[in-house]
């Protein structure tokens, strides 16, 4: 909230003119977008490797099994009631209507949606989903493909590492090595995260910039929505 009030604030007091040095609100806008681009690049192997550590290292009973999923069942159907409740009753996508292209036209580095590939049979839909080669989902950011990897492989190194603790080897190399850059990806994550506000002030600094305050004439409603829905939950 602090970075949306500061940089709506440099963007009306600005605009789209040069300041402090030449630096100007769309070249903040563009390092803001530089993060997120970071973020996205990350999702894909802190994924595969927080699941495949997962696998290697977690031993769950059933019964404690059960009880985990029962949990999250509880978790994920309550947050879905809240979002929808929030969702239909304030209906907040109406606030778009019209508007996506505009918005779009407004954030760096974003372009409107291609249409969605359809097919006839749930075996197609699933079928889209098996990746043809193993580094497929990697370039394609396909997270099912991904997920469907990661159970694959985790199963095996599971394998791997139960053999290798029963015969008193320790860890074999390729579990420490997954261990190891799973836990580097974390704490990459935390200094991105980190950063986040400052990318946030700088892409509301260039849209405030180039469009003026009556672009959150819009998007009020889904900062609303989403705080709500937040401290409901």
């Amino acid at each position: 909230l602090i970075a949306v009030i500061c940089g709506a604030v440099l963007g009306v007091a600005f605009g789209q003119e040069p300041y402090l040095g030449g630096l100007s609100n769309q070249q903040l806008g563009r390092l803001g977008m530089f993060l997120v681009q970071l973020l996205k690049t990350l999702a894909i192997p802190l994924i595969f490797f927080a699941i495949l550590d997962a696998l290697i290292r977690t031993s769950l009973p059933l019964s404690q099994g059960t009880r985990l999923l029962v949990i999250c069942l509880v978790n994920v159907s309550v947050a879905m009631t809240i979002g929808l409740v929030i969702m239909n009753t304030w209906q907040p996508g109406l606030a778009w209507n019209g508007h996506v292209d505009e918005l779009l036209h407004l954030v760096p580095g974003s372009s409107p949606p291609g249409k969605l590939a359809t097919s006839q049979t749930p075996i197609e839909d699933l079928a889209a989903y098996i990746p043809r080669t193993i580094l497929a989902p990697f370039s394609t950011n396909n997270i099912i493909g991904v997920v469907l990897l990661a159970l694959v492989i985790g199963a095996l190194l599971r394998r791997l590492h139960v053999t290798t603790t029963k015969r008193g080897d320790g860890d074999h190399v390729v579990v420490r090595a997954v261990e190891l850059i799973y836990a580097w990806l974390v704490r990459i994550l935390g200094w991105i995260i980190l950063a986040v506000p400052f990318a946030v002030f700088g892409v509301v600094a260039q849209v405030v910039g180039k469009s003026g305050v009556a672009v959150f004439s819009i998007l009020w409603i889904f900062l609303v929505a989403m705080l709500a829905g937040l401290t409901v939950h």
